[in-house]
């Protein structure tokens, strides 16, 4: 139950970085049309911005647990029954560096919206709002990072690696 929910989650940020990356579309579609007419999209360049930040942090989540992040697979093989301890040594890593930058990104946001900070184009956006996307999709990777930590920790088989024998993610 518990892991629907988290799969969930991950599917969500799949789809804000899906939604992301065709609302960036539209974006420039707008842009090329309205030069044809000699309408000018304001802050299209700021917000395609903000929205590739959702592109990038969103989908880190969902690609993780689908084998589409670089892995030295090579290494991994040859390691036979070690393999295990160095994958919870590198989940352990990636956690602490997952966990940190989420907490470091919580402060930023928290920060700019403290200050009021906003963005320099046409359209003055409080800049906290698209921070935030990078703060939800951070701590949604660290969440899946430590969910395989987890499952490491129990002997359980890691979603990317059950995402590699499917036939998913990189090749």
């Amino acid at each position: 139950m518990f892991q629907r929910v988290l799969n969930g989650l991950y599917g969500f940020g799949l789809v804000l970085s899906a939604a992301s990356l065709v609302s960036i579309g539209l974006l420039i579609l707008a842009q090329i049309v309205g030069r044809w007419f000699g309408v000018i999209v304001p802050s299209a360049e700021d917000f395609t911005g903000f929205l590739l930040v959702s592109v990038l942090f969103n989908g880190l989540a969902y690609s993780f647990r689908h084998n589409a992040h670089i892995r030295v697979v090579l290494l991994l093989e040859r390691l036979g029954p070690r393999r295990r301890l160095v994958e919870l040594f590198g989940l352990t890593l990636l956690l602490g560096l997952t966990g940190y930058l989420t907490v470091a990104f919580t402060r930023f946001v928290l920060e700019t919206y403290a200050f009021g900070d906003l963005s320099t184009g046409m359209v003055a956006v409080p800049l906290w709002i698209p921070q935030s996307a990078m703060v939800f999709g951070m701590a949604l990777f660290c969440l899946a990072v430590l969910d395989d930590w987890l499952r490491c920790l129990r002997g359980q088989t890691l979603s990317y690696v059950l995402a590699e024998a499917h036939g998913e993610g990189a090749e």
